[in-house]
C-alpha cells in the first residue's frame, strides 16, 4: 500500500529491483481495466495519479512483462490509500 499524501513516506509506488536495462514493461490498471501508469524500460515509480489528476483509494492491478521470454509474467495488486 501507498499515502501520495505529500508527507515523504510511502508517497510513491516503486519496484526498485526492475532496471531499465531488464526491458520490462510495467502497467497499472483501475478497477475498470483503464492503464492508470506505464513504465517501459524505465524506472518504476507511481505517485498515484493519471495524467496529473489523483486517482481515488482503492486495489489497483499490476502486470509486469519482460522482452526475454525467458522471465515470468508478474502481476499483482497495489492499494492506494
Amino acid at each position: 500500500a501507498f499515502t501520495p499524501n505529500g508527507d515523504g513516506i510511502n508517497d510513491k509506488w516503486q519496484i526498485p529491483s526492475i532496471d531499465p536495462s531488464m526491458g520490462a514493461l510495467v502497467t497499472v490498471y483501475n478497477r475498470f481495466g483503464q492503464a492508470v501508469y506505464t513504465a517501459a524500460n524505465a524506472v518504476v515509480t507511481w505517485d498515484g495519479t493519471l495524467r496529473g489528476q489523483p486517482q481515488p483509494a482503492g486495489i489497483y492491478l499490476y502486470k509486469v512483462q519482460f522482452a526475454k521470454r525467458n522471465r515470468p509474467l508478474l502481476k499483482g495488486t497495489i492499494t492506494l490509500i
